[in-house]
């Protein structure tokens, strides 16, 4: 069956790239199946749309806080009608646990609550102490303009209204860049605010590569936001590029190296499932993921024993299928730097335990499944 062809979202219309340009989007978890094609958008999809953004901004900004935050309820009020389907995109697309799906919506649902919450307090200003009685400083939030947010996959939801949220509501215009890796969950997005009623260039939806679609609206002199979350060599090149801007400012959120500390007074079991989830949780995809386990000498062995035991019954597959608590990586070039990186752990003498291998099995099929892998005496010898 011919993948369905999607469109991009741009001043309140459904449009192809102009270069008629598209790609595909594959469920990681069964690689042949192709969810849609999609707009491979270059500069001058990104010039439509940030014109449209700036010529849509001053009417928004004019529209008032509470106006525009009416808006985020609705959207978040379609989402509740469409949780179920839009969860079961999200573990098709980005090859999430369904449980994990359905949190990722939850998540979006209540940041755009939350939006709408911070427009009906009201603009007001924070007064700021100074040692002289006699004198005031007031701090007044005002929207910048046009925001371009590029948001990642492994929170192809939630991500997106950490991102626009608080944006629109305090009169910026959005321009979302999902991953071209689940861009269908940007398409569903982009409905949600098209069926609230949106006005046309306030928030867009422009699909398509880092390269072609990314690089262009960061460095787009009529965007003066830049709000990115993915990795941190793609952010260090979105600051350097934001620096040659006198009107641009940019927030970046990369990955970490995140540590789970086990005391020996610690509640055992509560520390294992913790440990497991922080590292295991997304397959590992997130920023917010345990890198590094550090337990007290004293409570180490049993620990271990434990954690590994727990983390080789982890059920690996399709993120849609009952039981499964672990779902493949977004695709094999992920894949493949896992296990390079697994690699290196064993060249530099530390000791593998369990993992460290593609998982393979019966109904794994060709998807981009990984086992649970854990080292231990890892460090200088």
């Amino acid at each position: 069956m011919a993948a369905l062809r999607m469109h991009n979202f741009i001043n309140g219309v459904w449009r192809p790239a102009q270069s008629g340009d598209w790609f595909e989007s594959h469920n990681p978890a069964r690689p042949s199946e192709a969810l849609g094609l999609f707009p491979q958008s270059k500069a001058a999809d990104i010039d439509e749309a940030v014109f449209a953004a700036n010529r849509a901004q001053e009417d928004w900004r004019a529209l008032g806080l509470v106006k525009r935050a009416e808006y985020l309820l609705r959207v978040a009020r379609v989402m509740e009608e469409d949780q179920e389907p839009l969860a079961r995109t999200i573990a098709q697309e980005a090859g999430k646990q369904i449980n994990e799906a359905r949190a990722d919506v939850i998540e979006a649902i209540h940041t755009a609550q939350y939006a709408f919450a911070f427009g009906h307090l009201g603009q007001y200003g924070r007064v700021l102490g100074d040692e002289v009685a006699s004198k005031r400083c007031y701090e007044v939030l005002e929207p910048r303009g046009v925001v371009a947010a590029i948001t990642p996959w492994n929170f192809p939801v939630a991500l997106p209204f950490w991102l626009t949220g608080l944006s629109l509501v305090l009169g910026n215009c959005v321009i979302l860049k999902p991953s071209e890796y689940t861009p269908l969950c940007g398409t569903r997005i982009a409905g949600y605010f098209e069926k609230a009623g949106i006005p046309p260039g306030v928030f867009q939806v422009v699909h398509g590569a880092g390269e072609t679609a990314g690089a262009p609206l960061v460095a787009h002199p009529k965007t003066h936001v830049v709000l990115f979350t993915g990795s941190y060599e793609v952010g260090l090149r979105i600051k350097q590029e934001v620096a040659k801007h006198a009107n641009k400012v940019c927030t970046i959120e990369t990955g970490g190296k995140n540590a789970v500390l086990v005391m020996e007074d610690a509640d055992l079991g509560l520390a294992i499932e913790g440990a497991v989830w922080g590292a295991f949780g997304t397959t590992g995809q997130r920023c917010t993921a345990t890198s590094r386990i550090f337990v007290q000498d004293k409570i180490f062995s049993s620990f271990k024993k434990k954690f590994l035991d727990r983390s080789r019954r982890i059920r690996i597959g399709n993120g849609l299928k009952a039981g499964v608590e672990m779902g493949p990586l977004i695709n094999e070039t992920q894949r493949r730097r896992v296990h390079e990186y697994v690699e290196i752990g064993k060249k530099e003498g530390a000791k593998l335990e369990t993992g460290g291998r593609y998982a393979k099995g019966r109904g794994l099929g060709k998807g981009y499944f990984y086992e649970p892998t854990l080292f231990t005496e890892v460090g200088p010898k």
